[in-house]
């Protein structure tokens, strides 16, 4: 007899890495960032006055040495808190963007020569005011899981300051492409997995696609159960008040309506739905036919 022989996929499983970030909620931070794209393309239009666009390219788990490890050595870098989130989160800009953000808002054209150099610390106070800008735009994207107030620390040209963190430690960063004019270069996030574990219960409510959430600035109500009287009126009759003082269980009254006349179905005491009585298994319901206007419903 032929022996069959099974074959048993082997995954790698890193213990160093246990698996504290489901792609549920990788996807929710997605959509998440999504959301800040968009507040951040209008933020920085509104501060370099040229074409800007912002894409997420990915959010993955590493650990918080894998992502210092990518940092290029001239990328400028922030670090900020998220209040009342426990931890602090890095924010990682590469250089082909900064010199041409510098310049944009020193009143030059963009065409900065972007030969790899440090940056001035004059350069380094002008950036920062468009990284506190970035920053202050987390505040709405995280609004559904938690009442955030973002703060920018410090901003850093050397990657050895914003070791704050183990390098095993377990992070969640945000990869952002940035065009601005005829520049390219990325804009990462890096949150640690203490500052996320508060929110990650809540972050399902960011399984609604982009293109349900608010857009920035609209008015969020949240609106209360409201009690509506809904009333199907079967018919009517005219009675002498000791024929209705008379009535007892048992008793028929006919109805000034023919059976195939449609039933007028009332909110709040004004006809609003035409339709009629079904039966529904052991119980009686209404089917609605047309709404108020003749419409077929």
């Amino acid at each position: 007899m032929d022996q069959v022989v099974r074959t048993r996929r082997v995954r790698t499983y890193d213990f160093r890495r246990p698996d504290k970030i489901s792609k549920e909620h990788l996807r929710s931070l997605e959509v998440m960032f999504n959301h800040f794209v968009r507040l951040a393309t209008t933020f920085l239009v509104s501060q370099f006055r040229t074409g800007v666009q912002v894409t997420v390219r990915s959010v993955e788990p590493m650990t918080f040495g894998e992502f210092l490890d990518g940092v290029e050595p001239l990328n400028t870098l922030a670090i900020g808190r998220l209040e009342p989130l426990p931890g602090k989160f890095t924010l990682s800009l590469e250089q082909t963007l900064v010199l041409p953000m510098v310049e944009y808002l020193l009143g030059g054209g963009g065409f900065a020569s972007v030969a790899p150099r440090g940056i001035t610390e004059i350069e380094l106070g002008v950036i920062e005011r468009v990284l506190r800008g970035l920053t202050l735009n987390l505040e709405e994207p995280f609004r559904p899981t938690a009442a955030v107030v973002p703060s920018l620390e410090s901003v850093e040209t050397n990657v050895l300051f914003v070791q704050f963190l183990a390098p095993g430690e377990i992070v969640v960063t945000a990869t952002l492409d940035v065009t601005l004019g005829p520049h390219e270069g990325k804009l990462t996030f890096c949150l640690p997995y203490m500052l996320l574990e508060p929110i990650l219960p809540r972050l399902t409510l960011y399984q609604r696609s982009p293109t349900d959430m608010a857009p920035a600035g609209s008015a969020r109500w949240d609106l209360l159960p409201v009690p509506v009287d809904v009333v199907c009126e079967l018919g009517a009759a005219q009675l002498p008040l000791r024929d209705l003082a008379a009535l007892k269980p048992g008793d028929v009254v006919p109805l000034r309506r023919r059976l195939t006349q449609p039933l007028p179905l009332l909110l709040e005491g004004r006809e609003k739905f035409r339709g009629r009585a079904v039966r529904v298994g052991n119980r009686v319901a209404y089917l609605v036919e047309t709404v108020e206007g003749g419409e077929q419903a």
